[in-house]
């Protein structure tokens, strides 16, 4: 059995994701929820909070083709890209960004003419904290932060370009300041604006966010590797799960071969540095099986599907887990083995940071896999199925919530579609349309 370990040596910082929401966007209309509270405490969650209830470390959700599960991740994406726009030439954020992205629930001809809303309930230093808004493609239309130590009260609350603070949590004159400035903006969130006067909660908050990733991975690259820092940690990480790369490194493309016209084209000069690709580093070995030298493969040609995902989404688990962050993975499965998923997330259980993972994934075998002392890998309460009906609006929803008799096997109980999220394949249609071409 393959078994990796990471040691985490930072400090146990208590900041997690509590629960996720949000309705009319992309394929889901209706209102949609990711809960990572436990529905009893276990030594999968992580631990349990003055809130009075255990946080889980790691979700799964599964689903046919087609079904949601990527527009879920899409979701989360979209709001933190809300309140955390990409920055132009790394310094100025794109404020406008969330509208060239955002998309309400299609298949009616009414969605689109209503509002979307997304909010987090997340903990940061043990307090927890709700913050949403709601939205159309044209501007924020109210938006909310509510702080909860004994009972939740709230922090501020817009209604369009209306804003009343409570409590002393953010110092009022922050806000005289942005009205002076004529900061308030039906594009920009609050939050944002507060953050940008270096409010500390707003800050602590938009930081929170920012450390949230969302990756695909089929978009995966492996350019983080050019940097030598990086590349240090994701090498150890590769060499526990014995696929016989020694090394890594970055293939350089000489700028005297690149023609003149694409230099100018591109603005390329003598101090940039230009890459095609990253070599793998195996080692060569005689008639006698003594080792002579090295030889490189290109890693995204020669190198496995499965090895090639593996190397690009190390660094996002590494950090993740050395940060205390949570990372959303889509696609997680494709070309990785059993083997190697289990132990991925058995680390982020194993971690001493309070590092999430949520996953989608079509790996039957994870819902059936135990761990070292013959427990589930995965609880009840940590599995969640996406499924579109006949009029396209997807659904989320844990196992807990099915009615099913989930005794046996819940992978059994899976593929025989006992719990809805497998797709509907006409058999029959497919067979006759072989024969016809035929």
């Amino acid at each position: 059995m393959l078994i990796v370990t990471f040691v985490c040596n930072q400090t146990v910082i208590k900041i997690m994701l509590v629960q996720f929401s949000f309705d009319n966007y992309k394929c889901f209309k209706e209102e949609t929820t990711l809960n990572f509270v436990a529905s009893s405490f276990s030594e999968k969650c992580s631990h349990a909070t003055k809130k009075g209830y255990s946080v889980l470390k790691v979700l799964t959700v599964y689903g046919a083709n087609a079904s949601g599960k990527t527009k879920l991740f899409d979701a989360v994406n979209f709001m933190r890209s809300v309140v955390c726009p990409p920055k132009r030439d790394g310094k100025i954020p794109v404020f406008d960004y969330w509208q060239t992205i955002y998309d309400s629930f299609r298949l009616n001809n009414y969605s689109s003419q209503n509002e979307s809303s997304f909010e987090m309930v997340f903990i940061i230093d043990n307090i927890q904290y709700r913050y949403g808004f709601t939205l159309n493609k044209e501007s924020i239309i109210n938006e909310w932060l509510y702080q909860k130590k004994s009972r939740e009260k709230s922090v501020f609350i817009r209604d369009n370009l209306n804003v009343t603070l409570t409590g002393d949590h953010i110092n009022s004159k922050i806000l005289d300041m942005v009205r002076s400035a004529n900061m308030l903006s039906p594009i920009v969130p609050l939050i944002s604006i507060f953050f940008s006067f270096n409010d500390v909660l707003c800050k602590k908050i938009v930081d929170w966010f920012d450390s949230i990733t969302v990756i695909s991975a089929n978009d995966l690259k492996p350019f983080d590797l050019f940097d030598a820092e990086k590349k240090e940690k994701i090498l150890p990480f590769i060499k526990a799960f014995d696929i016989n790369i020694e090394d890594l490194a970055p293939h350089e493309i000489d700028i005297d071969t690149i023609p003149d016209k694409i230099k100018n084209i591109v603005n390329i000069d003598a101090s940039h540095h230009i890459y095609d690709g990253v070599f793998a580093k195996h080692k060569i070995y005689d008639e006698h099986y003594n080792r002579v030298g090295y030889t490189n493969f290109v890693l995204e040609k020669d190198e496995s599907f499965g090895t090639f995902r593996l190397v690009c989404m190390a660094r996002h688990i590494i950090e993740s887990l050395k940060n205390g962050s949570t990372l959303f993975i889509d696609e997680f499965d494709g070309g990785i083995h059993s083997f190697v998923a289990r132990a991925i997330l058995e680390m982020f259980y194993n971690a001493s940071s309070s590092a999430q993972l949520v996953i989608n994934t079509h790996n039957t075998s994870l819902l059936s896999s135990k761990d070292e002392s013959g427990k589930s890998l995965l609880r009840k309460d940590q599995i969640y199925m996406t499924n579109k009906n006949r009029y396209g609006e997807s659904t989320l929803m844990p196992i807990t919530e099915y009615k099913n008799n989930l005794r046996s096997s819940i992978e059994r109980n899976y593929l025989d579609g006992n719990l809805t999220g497998v797709p509907s394949v006409d058999a029959d249609y497919l067979i006759s349309f072989v024969q016809e071409d035929k």
